[in-house]
């Protein structure tokens, strides 16, 4: 068997459903592996999508997205997806094409130093230079990617290599189960944690990553309701309560993590999204959950740490804290967050209600929350349009959203969207975009229509990006917000053209009512919303904060 055969079978043996590619010459090989082996291929307008695509394979399914790009250009257009994966702590393998060990240093096509080029935004990389190790190296490469803090790897094959023919050597180490290697935190630890939550009056838990890659929305329902504590939730750990759970809060955290004083962060980074912990009460303890030990103490100085598997280690504490006699559930301080929780929803209702034109942006996305049900997978992607809907969305369950995450990185949306469909065909996929991101890789609505994948997507369209417009305006001036104005492009009739369906909507009360067509219809479809930009800029403290 020839080298590209055996890459195909050893990444069908890592479990390995998809794959997401541009073709290139340097790679052509593992298609027939992958073939041959039954695994779907998925081939991308461009390299950054197919890298966003196999990031969000990984955190939707747990097993790590695969992207196969060409040598060279191919692997330079990948780097955004990989370092955005690497930011996300998401499961990922790029294999690379790479020029003929025999032509290397000579000036080949697409000849360059890849290794050294990924060094910095994965895990772990490595070159084959042996045809029989194939199947070893892409083994280690699955194990790498899923285990302890999970990540993306990078690895190149040189299109020789893959040509070549030899038998397998070794299999390499076996592709690790979701929970083998999974921890529990110290006993003594954990009691002395409840302990810390049982004396508190003001406790506050926020969730991040942790919940999501450690399966721990059970327990996080079970020791929040023991307890009583008010829980936020960022990042991947979005949805893990579901919208009407007595304990899951979306509006008022700045003000309950002021008045803290036990803050647990479960996976939670004290990054700009909050504030780099300066918006925690000075004097509260914290308490951090976390996989491993290598962010314990960022940004903050914890008073207690429990290192080990997010599932596990809640479980314990609930358990510790149904074992203590003094430990209340924090009702009132409870009840003062629902009450500051209701005044802020209400704060919100008139522009939710809003019937004017352009269309005010929390309308907007309280009309998509009227569009998506439980089996609605919704993807984020761009600036103040994606802060505007999320915090309206009513999320039932974990993997329900996902956004470009910390990285900040726009053009997510119609890959992670290739990745969301292909792997849950019987879902419902919403991508919903600001007009600004729409451009980074909404060609790939091209590769939706060719593979037969429904997604829906929804444009709020303000002609500018107005997130750094906004910025700029506030701060120097409208004569000094250059290179922020888009034009009012009508994106249904760019989708049209590459044989989507396209809607063009401008009363909101229209909004939700195309969106459910459009799924019914089940077909690729992009429907472009004016919305007002006045309002729409009001995020202007949200980018001053992450750049502070």
């Amino acid at each position: 068997m020839i080298g590209g055969i055996l890459a195909g079978q050893a990444i069908a043996k890592a479990g390995v459903k998809c794959v997401f590619t541009l073709c290139g010459g340097h790679v052509a090989p593992i298609y027939i592996g992958l073939q041959m082996s039954g695994v779907r291929i998925i081939d991308t307008r461009h390299e950054a999508a197919a890298a966003h695509a196999a990031d969000a394979w990984g955190r939707l399914t747990g097993i790590p997205g695969v992207a196969i790009v060409t040598a060279g250009p191919g692997v330079t257009n990948a780097v955004t997806g990989i370092a955005n994966a690497f930011q996300a702590e998401s499961p990922m393998v790029l294999i690379g094409g790479k020029v003929g060990m025999t032509r290397m240093d000579q000036g080949s096509l697409q000849e360059m130093d890849q290794l050294s080029l990924v060094s910095s935004i994965t895990k772990w990389r490595a070159c084959v230079y042996e045809t029989a190790r194939i199947p070893e190296y892409i083994a280690r490469a699955f194990h790498v990617a899923n285990t302890g803090r999970k990540g993306p790897v990078y690895l190149e094959i040189p299109i020789d290599i893959l040509l070549k023919q030899d038998e397998p050597r070794h299999a390499g180490p076996r592709t690790p189960l979701p929970d083998e290697g999974a921890s529990q935190a110290d006993v003594y630890m954990v009691e002395e944690v409840a302990r810390l939550i049982a004396h508190a009056e003001r406790p506050v838990i926020v969730g991040g990553a942790s919940l999501h890659w450690d399966g721990a929305a059970q327990q996080l329902d079970e020791f929040a309701r023991a307890t009583a504590v008010p829980v936020y939730l960022n990042g991947l750990g979005r949805g893990h309560l579901p919208h009407d759970h007595p304990n899951f809060f979306a509006h008022t955290r700045k003000h309950a993590l002021a008045k803290a004083d036990v803050v647990v962060l479960i996976g939670a980074e004290a990054d700009f999204r909050l504030g780099y912990g300066r918006g925690i009460n000075k004097d509260a303890k914290i308490i951090k959950i976390e996989p491993d030990a290598f962010k314990v103490g960022f940004n903050v100085d914890p008073e207690r740490v429990l290192v080990g598997n997010a599932r596990f280690i809640l479980r314990q504490l609930t358990l510790a804290w149904r074992g203590r006699s003094d430990a209340a559930p924090k009702t009132a301080w409870l009840a003062e967050m629902r009450e500051m929780e209701a005044a802020a929803w209400e704060a919100l209702r008139e522009e939710m209600e809003s019937d004017i034109y352009p269309v005010n942006p929390n309308r907007f996305g309280a009309e998509i929350a009227k569009a998506i049900d439980k089996d609605t997978i919704i993807i984020g992607d761009g600036g103040n349009i994606v802060a505007a809907v999320s915090k309206v969305l009513p999320l039932t369950s974990p993997r329900q959203w996902m956004d470009p995450g910390k990285f900040g990185c726009l053009g997510v949306g119609m890959p992670f969207a290739l990745a969301a469909q292909a792997a849950f065909p019987e879902k419902k996929v919403l991508v919903v975009f600001g007009d600004g991101s729409v451009g980074f890789n909404g060609f790939e609505i091209d590769s939706a229509v060719r593979q037969n994948l429904p997604i829906v997507c929804v444009v709020g369209n303000d002609a500018a990006w107005t997130q750094i417009r906004a910025a700029q305006i506030e701060s120097a001036g409208e004569e000094f917000a250059a290179a922020t104005l888009l034009a009012p492009t009508r994106y249904n009739q760019f989708a049209v053209g590459l044989g989507a369906d396209g809607y063009h909507v401008e009363k909101a009360e229209d909004i939700a009512p195309t969106i459910r067509l459009a799924f019914e219809r089940r077909r690729p479809a992009m429907i472009n919303v004016m919305v007002d930009a006045a309002l729409n800029g009001r995020g202007v403290s949200y980018i001053a904060a992450g750049l502070s």
